[in-house]
């Protein structure tokens, strides 16, 4: 049987910080909070939506 990707914090929610393309002003990454109350799979999903936006350059901020 496969394992969860993510694990439930202690609230029951799946969460993740995750990078969103940017930096901060002391040059450390920005990083955005994703989360998801259904599944482990749905917070992927909602990751690999914010990556691809990263990668085609939809998400940077100026």
């Amino acid at each position: 049987m496969a394992t969860a990707k993510y694990k439930r914090n202690k609230d029951g929610i799946f969460a993740i910080k995750a990078w969103d393309g940017t930096y901060n002003p002391d040059g450390t990454k920005h990083r955005i909070h994703l989360k998801s109350k259904k599944s482990s799979r749905d917070l992927e999903n909602q990751v690999n939506a914010l990556r691809e936006k990263v990668e085609s350059g939809q998400n940077v901020i100026r």
